[in-house]
């Protein structure tokens, strides 16, 4: 009987896949960092449904799709800009510096420059966007800014890192030639600039490429704005007022985000089950209620989702705002990373992915083993444990965990996991249900 059930199920779902419509999608998009207006150098039009990937390189930034109902939609826009935490001061002579390239997007070739404080040898690494590396040398090099040659080959993204004396700094290059090569090429340019200083009203530009998200999973034709700045409160909602609480926001790129974890629901012990009673109820680590005002409250899966109603999950957050799904935390995570992008296929793995996301996620103390991040985006993440599924309380000074609001299979689903020995994010898709996490808000779109 299940037999034929499941063939009658997987007949009725072919049908209706069969049946379905293309839709035209009719896509343009702006920039803007807080409320300045900036030019995007590029666009990526992903389809995370079908795996196909539209690159726009300015000014052309119109397109039409096809695409069909359910598709899900990711748009990755990219512009120059200082880097996080940097902003306009200029660097100092004193350290090694990565230039980025110009031009960029490249068509045929572009120059990338470093400045080495000493003599020492250099180590060049270009890596394409699976992370397979495609070309590496090493050069020994006197005090000074240098410049190199790079052809692309025939891939659209490259990372190209420089190491010297132990300090790495890596740019993204962006290919859009027609004619490309079959493999990538860098030499050094004949002249380079020695005893480089700074003159008398002459900037550094330490310029680099900045990225920003928007998930799109309704596949919505229009206009689509993209925010650059980051470590703000989100323009025009500085706070939010719920349930007798006051959050602070957070803008992390293309993303309004709470600042703190939420707390709200009546505390109830860590031994009792949370039911569909119509009260929001929480766990306080340790049954503890300082433990609520520091880490905010402890939720199992249901009691944050509340209605199965497939789509955008409200749950136990206030109006406007959202249980984030496993994707919009794939959005963050390539935000924060210094070197794994948004979009990269690496997110969609489990376990602990990326180089360095929840390090510039992490707050900068309450972490035990000097697992203390740099908070780069203020996100502030602080380790509140997890109420686990024996009802005891464990991990709080060492682990967060957060619910997203993807359901798995059966008992489990998706969360996020930042630890005091990683600085990067893991991503497990079998937290039993009935654990007690964390939970943050975002804004809707």
């Amino acid at each position: 009987m299940k037999s034929k059930l499941f063939l009658t199920s997987f007949i009725l779902l072919c049908v209706i896949t069969a049946a379905a419509q293309k839709e035209l999608l009719n896509l343009s998009f702006t920039a803007v960092n807080d409320d300045v207006n900036v030019q995007l150098d590029s666009v990526r039009v992903i389809n995370r449904t079908h795996g196909t990937d539209t690159l726009l390189v300015w000014p052309d930034t119109i397109v039409s799709l096809e695409i069909l109902p359910y598709d899900r939609m990711l748009y990755v826009g990219y512009t120059e800009g200082f880097p996080v935490g940097i902003h306009e001061e200029k660097p100092d002579n004193t350290s090694f510096q990565l230039f980025p390239c110009v031009p960029n997007p490249v068509d045929n070739e572009t120059q990338v420059s470093f400045y080495m404080p000493q003599h020492g040898s250099v180590e060049l690494l270009v890596r394409d966007l699976s992370g397979k590396e495609v070309l590496s040398m090493s050069k020994n090099l006197e005090e000074g800014r240098h410049s190199f040659r790079f052809i692309p080959g025939e891939g659209e993204f490259y990372f190209l890192t420089a190491c010297w004396n132990g300090i790495s700094r890596t740019i993204k290059i962006i290919s859009t030639g027609r004619n490309k090569t079959s493999g990538c090429s860098l030499t050094q340019n004949d002249i380079s600039r020695t005893h480089f200083h700074e003159k008398a009203g002459e900037e550094i530009r330490n310029l680099v490429t900045l990225e920003s998200g928007i998930l799109d999973t309704a596949g919505v034709s229009g206009l689509h704005r993209f925010q650059f700045a980051t470590n703000i409160p989100c323009p025009g909602i500085p706070t939010v007022t719920y349930e007798g609480q006051i959050y602070h926001t957070l803008q992390i790129r293309s993303q309004c985000w709470m600042k703190e974890n939420l707390n709200v629901g009546v505390m109830i012990p860590g031994t009792q089950q949370m039911t569909n009673n119509g009260i929001n109820e929480k766990y306080c680590y340790d049954n503890n209620p300082a433990n609520c005002t520091l880490y905010g409250g402890l939720y199992q899966w249901y009691e944050v989702i509340q209605d199965l109603t497939p789509g955008m999950y409200q749950g136990i957050c206030p109006p406007g705002w959202h249980i984030p799904s496993d994707e919009e935390w794939m959005v963050l995570e390539g935000a924060a990373d210094s070197e794994v992008g948004i979009g990269d296929p690496v997110w969609d793995n489990t376990g602990a992915r990326g180089y360095d996301a929840s390090f510039n996620l992490k707050n900068n103390n309450g972490w035990i083993y000097g697992g203390n991040g740099n908070d780069l985006f203020g996100f502030s993440a602080l380790p509140g444990g997890t109420r686990d599924n024996t009802a005891n309380f464990v991990a709080a000074g060492e682990y967060s965990y957060w619910w997203t609001s993807t359901w798995s299979f059966t008992s489990y689903g998706f969360d996020r996991v930042f630890n005091s020995l990683n600085n990067n994010p893991i991503r497990n898709f079998n937290d039993y249900l009935g654990n007690g996490n964390s939970v943050r808000c975002l804004k809707d779109e």
